[in-house]
């Protein structure tokens, strides 16, 4: 969206498919790059398993500094670009809004 609005000129020549699926590829490899390791290895990392038998949750969430990192990467980080991007969208949207209206104003 952010491309779209701020360099509608170049945005539709860039968006092609094998673009869109680099992307996909990407944002689905630097999860498992990221997330994998400690899900798959976290008992082994720790030496035991501490998840009982009949139980079910992530082992490395009892860690706090891990806890706070993931929600960090997996929320806080995310959703501050998203708000950041979106303001910039609202800045641009209304600079354009005054331009229209300069252009009415103006009898062009």
């Amino acid at each position: 969206r952010y491309f779209s609005v701020t360099r509608p000129l170049t945005y539709r020549a860039k968006r092609t498919t094998k673009r869109a699926m680099t992307m996909i590829c990407l944002a689905w490899s630097i999860s498992i790059i990221l997330w994998a390791p400690a899900i798959l290895f976290w008992q082994y990392i720790v030496g035991e398993r501490t998840v009982q038998p009949n139980e079910c949750y992530i082992q490395f969430l009892s860690e706090p500094i891990i806890t706070f990192c993931t929600a960090i990467a997996a929320f806080y980080l995310p959703v501050t670009i998203m708000a950041i991007l979106f303001w910039k969208i609202y800045q641009e949207t209304e600079k354009r809004a005054k331009e229209v209206q300069g252009l009415k104003g103006s009898g062009a």
